[in-house]
């Protein structure tokens, strides 16, 4: 919701907009019977330059003043501030002001205990446009990380194949797949991050696609696209680099060459269970204990195959789980 969105609905009310000499501040005023006039303040509070509760406090006593000098009889006053730092609005319950609060970083508007619970029916016309932009940005969302993941490894698999062959285990070492001897012995580091984009054959690349194509979009829409892709990448390096350790340990005189997106798809789908523990909008429409399901069915199933690096599954799912838990805590949208 904009300023201008919430000025209109002040005028559908019956308003009128009054110009300030201040800026950031909207004044709109209201006429009715026994000389009453209603005084509503909208306050644009986002821009590095925000209106203080004592420039409030004045400019809201000079208008007051202003209108009982004129012969209004009653003369009341009503805030609506839009700030994206509502900790620092808060001071305003220790005045004797009314008020109400639209936090912009959450899209949501805020009314506090002893506040108005509505005015002039406004609430009501606020909510509904808010429902209304948020059915809009949802149909609009395009997961344009998730596509391009999938997009790219594709590529990637296309060019493998016809070049030389994805079923050759030693065509992929040769361009890039995972091997701890390579890794640790040889340093080639960079074996953690290409191996992520490279698949054995036509099977495993369709199963990881398909599972990314389906949990990718609701993540990414969560977390947006920056933290998904961090997710995405940290949590397929860190599947790499627990798989090559174990095999270090464990096979040593084995070449288990590993290639394939699944560490990180695993990270994704470790992303998706935290979303749905802690999402209070989320919790609705996805239920953890049936992604939880869905994840132990992958990892047994993975038991049943000798070619299938659970090491690194396992390794991805834990990642994802811990990544997606302290973003969330760091950019306070946990419970969102």
């Amino acid at each position: 919701m904009t300023i201008n969105e919430a000025a209109n609905l002040f005028i559908s009310k019956g308003f009128r907009y009054v110009k300030a000499n201040v800026s950031n501040v909207y004044v709109f005023l209201k006429t009715s019977a026994n000389m009453t006039m209603d005084i509503c303040l909208l306050i644009d509070n986002t821009k590095s330059t925000f209106i203080n509760i004592d420039t409030l406090g004045n400019l809201c006593s000079a208008l007051e003043r202003k209108f009982i000098f004129n012969g209004f009889r009653n003369v009341s006053s009503f805030f609506m501030i839009f700030s994206n730092n509502v900790e620092r609005e808060k001071a305003l319950l220790m005045q004797p002001y009314r008020f109400w609060i639209f936090d912009t970083s959450k899209s949501c508007l805020m009314v506090f205990e002893n506040q108005p619970e509505d005015y002039y029916g406004l609430k009501k016309d606020f909510e509904e446009l808010l429902s209304s932009e948020q059915e809009t940005q949802s149909k609009i969302f395009r997961p344009i990380i998730t596509i391009s993941l999938i997009a790219v490894n594709i590529i990637v698999f296309l060019i493998m194949t016809f070049s030389g062959g994805t079923n050759n285990s030693r065509y992929l070492l040769e361009h890039g797949a995972s091997y701890w001897k390579a890794v640790y012995e040889d340093h080639e580091y960079y074996r953690l991050f290409t191996c992520m984009f490279l698949h054995f054959n036509g099977e495993h690349i369709m199963n990881n696609m398909i599972t990314l194509a389906f949990v990718g979009a609701a993540v990414e829409k969560f977390l947006g696209p920056f933290r998904f892709l961090c997710i995405y990448i940290f949590s397929g390096l860190g599947a790499s680099i627990l798989s090559s350790l174990y095999y270090m340990h464990n096979s040593p005189d084995v070449i288990t060459v590993s290639a394939g997106a699944s560490g990180a798809v695993f990270g994704i789908l470790g992303a998706l269970i935290i979303i749905a523990l802690i999402s209070k909008n989320h919790r609705r429409t996805l239920k953890p204990m049936n992604i939880l399901l869905i994840v132990v069915l992958s990892i047994s199933n993975g038991y049943l195959s000798s070619s299938i690096d659970n090491v690194a599954h396992i390794g991805g799912l834990l990642f994802g789980i811990i990544l997606t838990f302290i973003s969330c805590l760091y950019t306070k949208n946990i419970l969102k």
